[in-house]
């Protein structure tokens, strides 16, 4: 008996089903915390960048790694300033340098809505068979990297 050759997935079907992730994901987290007025997706994306940043970013770097202005940026950070989220400080280094960090209210925060995020997840990961959890592993891994790679063009 031949093998036959599986073809290979229409590139637009792949991206059409890996587009439809984010929203469907979107939609049962956001009524976690957005649906309840205390965060927008701005603001958890800025908490969420800066969770693994004990040192802070500059503001710069965040407007970079959220592809915002600077002045929809300083935006973001006032309303995190405003709920005692982050603070602003200075760099050491250079004066004309704002920085933006974690207070122990804004890591709280991050922590509840990653939090969150798991709980939406957990079921979807637990319905996949031990092999298949492994090939998720690591395709989302390869896949984050090929974001972040894509990101610095």
């Amino acid at each position: 008996m031949k093998k036959s050759k599986s073809k290979a997935p229409d590139i637009n079907e792949l991206v059409r089903e890996v587009a439809d992730i984010p929203l469907m994901m979107f939609t049962r987290i956001r009524f976690a915390m957005f649906d309840r007025g205390e965060l927008t997706p701005p603001l958890v994306s800025a908490l969420m960048m800066l969770r693994d940043m004990p040192d802070g970013l500059r503001m710069s770097d965040i407007a970079k790694r959220i592809s915002s202005t600077m002045p929809t940026t300083t935006g973001i950070v006032n309303r995190l300033v405003e709920r005692d989220l982050v603070v602003r400080g200075d760099d050491p280094n250079d004066r004309r340098v704002v920085t933006v960090k974690l207070t122990e209210k804004g890591k709280k925060a991050g922590a509840e809505f990653e939090k969150h995020v798991q709980n939406v997840w957990r079921p979807v990961v637990v319905g996949l068979n031990n092999e298949e959890k492994k090939q998720f592993l690591v395709l989302i891994r390869k896949i984050k990297t090929l974001i972040s790679e894509e990101a610095k063009k």
